[in-house]
C-alpha cells in the first residue's frame, strides 16, 4: 500500500509543468508553494469498547497542497506576527486497512454476531490548512499545522454488509488535522519535511454511528518553496504598526442538527431483530437553535479572550418515529457560561470555548456522553464590508465527543474606542 502511495505522489510532482519550478527572472519570488507527502498512520481507539473490536488499524495517506505565503515586502502585519505562515488548500487520499468485528461476548447485548470483518474503507479529504513556522534558519525550519475541511468515504455503516463499522455513519464527514514538522532546506527552493500528524473524521453527531476515525502517524513530505530565501533574509525588514487594544461585544445566532446516541443504542442493542428499525441506518436529525452573547477583549492583533452566556434549544418535534422514551422527556433547554478565546488571521478566525452548564438535562448516557462542562470550536470568516458580520461552522462537544454541529452567524454589537 505504501509503495503505491509513494508512486502516486511522484507522478503528481512529475505532472507539474517545468515552468512551475522557477520564478520569473527579475521578479520577486513566488508567493506560492507546493507540497506533497505520505503519512502511514494507525487508528487510535478512544474508548475501551472500540479497542475490543478493532482488528487491523493501519492506513496510508498521501496529500498534495498548494500554499500561499505573504512576503516581507507585502507589509502584512498579520504575516509578520505569525512569522510568515502559509495558507494552503489541499486534497488527501486515505487508503485504509482498518477492520472491525465484534466478538461473541454476552456483555455486548447483541442478538446476533457476524462472521465477516467490517471495514472503515478509503476516503478523500478536501481542506484548508494554516502552517506557522516558529523556528527558521537558513537551512532548518520547524512549524505546526492546523487544517479543517470535508471528507468523503466510499464505505460507511451498513446493517447488512458493514454492521460493525461504528466509526463512520455517513459518506460525508468533517475533517480536522494537526501536526508538528521539522524541515531541512537541501536546495535553494526545496525543503524535505518530517514530523507527526493527527487527523480525524466524524459527522459531528449529524448521523449515527459517530465514534469517528482518529489516526496518528509519522509524515514525510517534499515542499517546493521558492520564497524561503527571501523570507529568511528580509523577515525583520517590516515593522508593523502598534496594535490598538479594545473591548467588543457580540451576539451569536446558530442553527444546527443533532442525532441522539440513545436512538443508536436502542436500535442496535435493545430492539427485536424482527422489528423494522432493528440496526437501522436512518436516524432523526433534531434541529438545534442557539443564542449566545459574549464580551471580549482583543489585546493583540492575533488574539482576544472573554466570557459568554450560551443558550440552546433542541426541537424534538414531539415523538418522532423510533424515539426512545427517555429522549422524548429530554429537557430541550440548555444554559451555560463559557470562557472564550478567539484567534485571528486577517478575515479568518477560530473561536474556542470551554463552558459550564447552569441548566442542562444530561439524560444522554451521563457517564459516557454528557458532562457538566462542554466545549465549542468553530471556524469563521468575517465580512468586513458588511458590518463586520462573521459566518462559520461550529461543533459543540462533551469531552471531545460531538453533541451537535451548527452554522453560526456572529453579529457585532459594540466596540470600545
Amino acid at each position: 500500500m505504501w509503495k503505491q502511495a509513494i508512486s502516486s505522489l511522484l507522478l503528481l510532482f512529475a505532472a507539474l509543468p517545468a515552468s512551475t519550478y522557477a520564478a520569473p527572472a527579475d521578479s520577486l519570488p513566488s508567493r506560492w508553494s507546493l507540497e506533497g507527502g505520505v503519512l502511514p498512520s494507525w487508528q487510535i481507539p478512544l474508548d475501551q469498547y472500540s479497542r475490543r473490536w478493532l482488528k487491523r488499524r493501519y492506513s496510508t495517506s498521501i496529500h498534495l497542497e498548494a500554499g500561499r505565503t505573504s512576503l516581507p515586502q507585502d507589509s502584512d502585519s498579520y504575516a509578520h506576527d505569525y512569522g510568515y505562515p502559509t495558507l494552503a488548500w489541499g486534497v488527501a487520499a486515505h487508503f485504509s486497512d482498518v477492520t472491525m468485528r465484534r466478538t461473541a461476548d454476552p456483555s455486548w447485548g447483541l442478538a446476533e454476531m457476524q462472521d465477516y470483518d467490517s471495514r472503515l474503507g478509503n476516503a478523500v479529504s478536501f481542506y484548508g490548512k494554516f502552517s506557522r513556522p516558529f523556528f527558521r534558519t537558513r537551512h532548518w525550519t520547524a512549524d505546526y499545522v492546523l487544517g479543517y475541511g470535508l471528507g468523503w468515504h466510499h464505505l460507511k455503516y451498513n446493517p447488512r454488509t458493514n454492521v460493525d463499522d461504528e466509526l463512520m455513519g455517513s459518506r460525508w464527514s468533517m475533517y480536522f488535522t494537526a501536526g508538528l514538522h521539522v524541515g531541512y532546506r537541501f536546495a535553494k527552493e526545496w525543503v524535505a519535511k518530517a514530523g507527526v500528524e493527527y487527523y480525524h473524521h466524524s459527522n459531528g453527531a449529524l448521523n449515527r454511528p459517530n465514534k469517528g476515525s482518529n489516526n496518528v502517524g509519522a509524515v514525510v513530505a517534499l515542499q517546493w518553496s521558492p520564497n524561503y530565501e527571501d523570507i529568511y533574509v528580509h523577515r525583520h525588514d517590516f515593522r508593523p504598526p502598534p496594535f490598538h487594544r479594545y473591548f467588543y461585544a457580540t451576539l451569536l445566532l446558530g442553527l444546527g442538527g443533532k442525532t441522539f446516541d440513545g436512538d443508536w443504542q436502542r436500535t442496535q442493542f435493545r430492539t427485536d431483530p424482527k422489528a423494522s428499525d432493528y440496526r437501522t441506518a436512518h436516524f432523526h436529525v433534531n434541529p438545534v437553535y442557539e443564542v449566545s452573547t459574549s464580551m471580549m477583549y482583543r489585546y493583540a492583533r492575533r488574539w482576544a479572550s472573554g466570557l459568554g452566556v450560551d443558550v440552546s434549544y433542541i426541537d424534538l418535534g414531539g415523538e418522532p418515529y423510533g424515539r426512545d422514551g427517555h429522549i422524548a422527556a429530554y429537557n430541550r433547554w440548555s444554559v451555560g457560561v463559557s470562557a472564550q478565546h478567539e484567534v485571528f488571521y486577517h478575515d479568518l478566525s477560530v473561536r474556542m470555548a470551554l463552558g459550564w452548564y447552569l441548566h442542562h438535562d444530561a439524560r444522554e448516557r451521563v457517564s459516557e456522553m454528557e458532562k457538566r462542562y462542554y466545549e465549542n470550536i468553530g471556524v469563521f470568516y468575517t465580512f468586513r464590508h458588511f458590518i463586520g458580520l462573521k459566518v462559520g461552522v461550529n461543533v459543540k462537544a462533551h469531552k471531545t465527543k460531538a453533541d451537535f454541529s451548527s452554522l453560526r452567524v456572529v453579529i457585532p454589537v459594540w466596540q470600545s474606542k
